[in-house]
């Protein structure tokens, strides 16, 4: 799994992506960017989600949420920012990844899986 880690990388993708909202995060993606080869993800957690304790359990969410649908994402040229919202901490870890599954499927960025969750 390729990262975004840079200052610019998350500015060019807020500024010339689209915005995705679910309950438990926000997402925002930019298709074929800079001519990269590979779909590259970065995760954010403010200090609205709480201490630094929940902000890296937020995180450690998105990311293991994001090598889950690496594998099904229906482009292979993909910027995308996960942000998470205070509602994350307060579900189970299966609804983060089943709300944001959902949420990239209706925008068709998720090829469907038959047995998902």
């Amino acid at each position: 799994m390729d990262v975004l880690r840079r200052n610019w990388q998350f500015r060019h993708v807020y500024q010339h992506g689209k915005k995705l909202d679910c309950k438990t995060v926000i997402v925002f993606y930019l298709r074929d960017s800079h001519g990269v080869d590979s779909t590259r993800f970065g995760v954010v957690a403010s200090k609205r989600v709480g201490n630094a304790v929940k902000r890296n359990r937020a995180k450690r969410i998105l990311r293991e949420a994001g090598r889950r649908i690496e594998v099904r994402l229906a482009e292979s040229k993909l910027w995308l920012v996960f942000i998470a919202r205070p509602a994350l901490l307060e579900e189970p870890y299966r609804t983060v990844a089943a709300d944001l599954e959902n949420g990239l499927l209706k925008e068709g960025l998720l090829k469907q899986e038959p047995n998902s969750i």
